[in-house]
């Protein structure tokens, strides 16, 4: 599981370029937020807000694998005779 820490402000400024941001308003997001709120239970990788996409997407591939697995079935899929 992963857990990504972005800062109140930053979430407010992430869901205003949302569709559905006329159906919630900023004072409930307020009412909603919880910094860190871990699940106590269970272990979560924290992922930094300054975090850039391509940083986040390569932790998750290589986590789960996917970044071995892809290429392989890529190849696979392109090199199947017709």
């Amino acid at each position: 599981m992963y857990y990504l820490v972005v800062s109140l402000p930053e979430t407010l400024r992430r869901h205003a370029t949302c569709p559905e941001a006329a159906d919630v308003h900023p004072h409930q997001i307020r009412d909603w937020y919880r910094p860190q709120d871990l699940l106590k239970r269970v272990r979560e990788h924290v992922i930094p807000e300054a975090s850039a996409v391509h940083e986040t997407t390569a932790l998750i591939l290589a986590d789960t694998r996917l970044d071995r697995e892809a290429p392989r079935r890529f190849a696979e899929r392109t090199t199947r005779p017709s």
